[in-house]
């Protein structure tokens, strides 16, 4: 009976192992495409990846408040994404300008598009494109003006040429194509953030009167918030995002691209 027993727990221990190595093996059969390699005539080649997560969708995009909807086609030497966001809401929401893509020119002269940070995920099959535009050094503005507002029952869309930050594979090939999550807030939001401001200048004034004692002339030393305040404004800041803001992603949807007549982004 313990011979039996043990033969049991091998044959379960091999298999195990070998379940783990053959995952282990098709996972790691990745690749990538369009900013490391290139080939001895300067254009991009494939190249082995590094595992990478799977990407999840946040389950905040289950409140299903914003609908996103993404279209996909090419269009000569281009391929060019839609991206179409519905309140379905009884309130305002706001999508930040930041994720409008810019227009800058390049060392051609040729006027391209650029964003502030990777925003879709292109697969063929187990090969990612490279993201080869731009990012941005700053944060979401606390300023209304710098967002764009989505009333209820209504849409926006914004426009982006993905051969402008993506080099696409030189043949004719089926791509999935999703976004990553985009934050969308309400009125409230910015209501909050403004008051955070306030009270974070006001405490970092403390900090300087703690050590700068000639600074008390304004009067902004008199104030002295107990660690009670300011351990409840920070659980305040963190439940801002909670309550006020959203963040929803496209679905994926397919698209045959021909690379061969795909202007490259170089």
């Amino acid at each position: 009976m313990v011979i039996l027993i043990r033969v049991l727990i091998y044959i379960i221990f091999f298999s195990l192992s070998y379940q783990s190595f053959a995952s282990e093996s098709i996972y790691a059969k990745s690749y990538r495409f369009g900013s490391e390699r290139r080939s001895s005539d300067g254009k991009p080649i494939i190249y082995p990846s590094s595992n990478l997560p799977e990407y999840e969708v946040s389950a905040k995009n289950l409140e299903q408040d914003i609908n996103v909807k993404l279209h996909v086609k090419q269009l000569s030497d281009s391929v060019l994404a839609t991206l179409v966001f519905h309140n379905n809401s009884v309130q305002s929401y706001f999508i930040p300008k930041l994720y409008y893509p810019m227009q800058l020119e390049d060392g051609k002269g040729r006027t391209r598009d650029a964003l502030c940070g990777e925003k879709f995920i292109v697969t063929s099959k187990n090969i990612r494109l490279d993201y080869l535009s731009g990012s941005c050094p700053f944060d979401f503005s606390p300023k209304i003006s710098d967002w764009i507002e989505i009333q209820p029952t209504q849409s926006i869309s914004i426009e982006f040429n993905l051969s402008d930050m993506y080099a696409f594979l030189p043949n004719d090939n089926s791509y999935a194509i999703k976004t990553f999550d985009y934050k969308i807030v309400n009125r409230n939001w910015f209501v909050l953030q403004n008051i955070n401001e306030t009270f974070l200048s006001l405490t970092e004034k403390k900090v300087e009167c703690m050590f700068d004692i000639e600074s008390n002339s304004d009067g902004m030393c008199e104030r002295n918030y107990s660690e009670g305040e300011m351990y409840s404004f920070l659980i305040n800041s963190i439940s801002i995002d909670n309550n006020d803001s959203v963040y929803v992603s496209s679905g994926e949807v397919r698209a045959h691209i021909d690379g061969h007549t795909v202007r490259l982004p170089y």
